[in-house]
C-alpha cells in the first residue's frame, strides 16, 4: 500500500470524489454530484489517496473549512474513507497520519475534525472532544488534536 497526493494521480479523482459524495451525502444533499465536484477544486485542499496495486482503496484530506458553523476553526482532517474490504488494515491510520504531518509541515499546531459516529475511533488515536454542533440534521462531535508545541 502506498500513499500519494491525489493531484499526482488524477485518474483517481472521480473515484475518490464519488466515495466522499456518497458517504457524506447528508452534507451535500442540496447539490448534484457534478456541482459538488466543482467545489472540490479548492487550491488549498490537500487530498491523499491510498493505493493498493494501482487501485484506490482509501482517502483523507487536509481542508481549511469543513464545518460551516465553525469557520473560525482550521485546518481540518476531512473526508476520511477506506473501502470496506480494506478496513482494519491500518490504512485509515496511515492516511490520518499523512494529513497530520502535512498540517505540521504547513506550521499548524492543532487540527480539527468532525464526526457524527466515529468519536471513539479518533479518541483512541489522541483526539479530544472540543464541542458538539447540531448541523446537517445530525449531532457532530468536533474534535481537536495537538500536533506540535
Amino acid at each position: 500500500m502506498t500513499l500519494r497526493y491525489l493531484r499526482d494521480v488524477p485518474e483517481h479523482t472521480k473515484t475518490v470524489a464519488r466515495w466522499i459524495y456518497d458517504t457524506f451525502l447528508h452534507e451535500f444533499e442540496t447539490t448534484t454530484f457534478e456541482e459538488w465536484l466543482e467545489t472540490r477544486k479548492h487550491p488549498e485542499r490537500i487530498t491523499f489517496v491510498a493505493l493498493e496495486n494501482g487501485q484506490a482503496v482509501g482517502t483523507a484530506s487536509l481542508d481549511f473549512e469543513d464545518l460551516p458553523p465553525k469557520p473560525d476553526l482550521t485546518p481540518w482532517l476531512a473526508s476520511v474513507y477506506v473501502l470496506p474490504e480494506y478496513r482494519s488494515q491500518g490504512i485509515g491510520e496511515k492516511l490520518i497520519t499523512a494529513v497530520e504531518k502535512e498540517a505540521v509541515a504547513k506550521g499548524f499546531r492543532h487540527i480539527y475534525l468532525h464526526t457524527s459516529d466515529r468519536a471513539n475511533f479518533y479518541a483512541k488515536r489522541g483526539w479530544q472532544i472540543l464541542l458538539t454542533v447540531d448541523y446537517w440534521g445530525k449531532t457532530n462531535t468536533v474534535m481537536i488534536k495537538k500536533l506540535a508545541d
